[in-house]
């Protein structure tokens, strides 16, 4: 079984520091970066200057790392505990992968992301970003709910897809 700890992620889950023998990665979506391999000191450099949470906690195999990050993406708290600004740049990123969720049908997710944004001055104050989460959260409130059991082969496929997504090697 493949070991493998989680560094870093960031609240929303998409971007994840992770550590597999001696090489570190930076997992993330192709919008963002996609994966590469980074040195410790880019590492910590990333920590500091993404908004990135440490977690610090080894797994045995991607599937288990990934269940964790879904149990806890968007439950993960800013690096800063809240206490300062977020910054624009930040926000927009977890809008877009919130606008993701929405389009996979995780309106929860969705929706939970776009409440804590419209809580942050930043989002307040910037006309396009408040507009975005606005129209988030309308999309979920308006989407039809889904049938429980008719999902099952939606989860199958986002929970391999997610595999997938957090596993560099394949």
């Amino acid at each position: 079984m493949t070991r493998i700890t989680l560094i870093a992620l960031t609240p929303t889950g998409e971007t994840l520091l992770v550590r597999q023998g001696e090489v570190t990665r930076m997992v993330q979506p192709p919008e963002f970066g996609g994966n590469r391999t980074l040195t410790e000191e880019e590492a910590e450099s990333a920590i500091r200057h993404l908004d990135l949470t440490r977690v610090d906690r080894t797994f045995d195999g991607w599937d288990n790392l990934n269940r964790f990050v879904q149990k806890t993406a968007a439950k993960v708290p800013r690096r800063d505990g809240g206490k300062g600004p977020l910054k624009l740049d930040v926000a927009c990123e977890q809008l877009k992968v919130a606008e993701r969720w929405l389009a996979q049908g995780r309106l929860q997710d969705a929706s939970r992301t776009a409440v804590r944004l419209l809580g942050e001055d930043v989002v307040l104050q910037d006309p396009e970003a408040r507009t975005r989460a606005r129209a988030i959260l309308s999309a979920c409130h308006d989407a039809p709910p889904r049938a429980s059991g008719s999902s099952t082969l939606h989860d199958r496929a986002r929970h391999k897809w997610e595999a997938v997504r957090l596993n560099p090697a394949a």
